[in-house]
């Protein structure tokens, strides 16, 4: 994402806290933990937040993390033939991870740890359908960390981390480059696994996936800016924890109360009754069909990230 010389996006502080709360009124923060919690947010180091500033002022906050599950796949890896086909493609959720060759992650699971029995597929196609690709396997029960270059038949290289303590890596970092260096480390910049291939795969899709009687919910670091946008569908309702319950007259009327509220994912109105259900932030989008309702979600930077309209 490009800004203009009038916006700056920077990490917020306990400093920020006359400013983000002034850009709500006092009776619009009802029921909204925000006021109350800014300080302990600020001072949690796994807290990251972040500020939007246009002409100098705070106008909004960041939303800073897409959540994805996965199923339990059973027990497939890279000696499974076609195991692509068990691999979310973190493209069709508007990510372009291939591109930027960064991911940033954190993974929870059944495992209690970062090591979750999680994979991470670095593919040489967008769709993951290829036989050449890297996979990062994240081990469980202090199993070690492994790498594994896959090309056509056969599997040329395993790297492995014997770290015993998988517990300590809550958040981490995957970055890779055309010359075919790979490194993971923590976020705190502690080194997992670097390699480099001498012969280079290159990289166009990236998957994720858990397994071996492990389901995972992913959060993905993004840098999504809300500019007003959202994106709706008919006879739809989200399955969410929610903020507020208000009535309002319409649903255009609804997101107005949604749009400001930077805990606010979207929003769940009801035709019949008219009922404004504001949906919490930070918690995997679940949709189903519903007569007389329909289901808005904000859309990230523009509408180059419409959660709630993905196929």
């Amino acid at each position: 994402m490009s800004l203009k010389e009038n916006e700056v996006i920077r990490r917020a502080t306990i400093a920020d806290y006359d400013a983000v709360i002034s850009i709500l009124p006092g009776k619009d923060y009802d029921g909204d933990y925000l006021p109350d919690y800014f300080h302990m947010l600020m001072n949690n180091p796994c807290c990251k937040a972040y500020v939007y500033i246009l002409d100098g002022k705070i106008v909004c906050n960041l939303l800073n993390e897409i959540w994805i599950t996965t199923p339990d796949d059973g027990y497939n890896d890279a000696w499974t033939p076609d195991v692509f086909h068990y691999y979310t493609n973190v493209a069709d959720y508007g990510l372009s991870i291939a591109q930027t060759k960064e991911m940033r992650f954190r993974v929870i699971s059944s495992c209690q740890a970062i090591c979750t029995h999680a994979f991470v597929l670095l593919s040489a196609a967008r769709d993951l359908i290829s036989q050449d690709y890297y996979e990062l396997y994240l081990g469980c029960d202090n199993s070690p960390v492994q790498l594994r270059r896959k090309y056509k038949t056969q599997i040329l290289e395993q790297i492995y981390n014997y770290n015993d303590n998988c517990t300590e890596y809550r958040r981490m970092v995957l970055t890779w480059t055309v010359k075919g260096h790979i490194l993971l480390e923590t976020s705190d910049g502690n080194t997992v696994i670097e390699w480099t291939d001498s012969s280079p795969i290159p990289v166009t899709g990236v998957g994720i996936k858990t397994g071996f009687g492990n389901s995972g919910l992913w959060a993905i670091t993004i840098t999504g800016l809300f500019t007003g946008y959202y994106c709706g569908k008919l006879g739809t309702y989200g399955n969410m924890a929610v903020l507020q319950t208000v009535t309002t007259v319409s649903a255009i009327q609804c997101t107005t109360r949604c749009s400001p509220n930077d805990n606010c994912l979207g929003i769940n109105f009801s035709d019949t009754t008219k009922e404004c259900k504001l949906v919490k932030s930070n918690q995997p989008i679940n949709i189903g069909p519903a007569l007389d309702s329909r289901v808005f979600v904000k859309c990230l930077n523009d509408k180059q990230l419409c959660l709630a309209c993905l196929n």
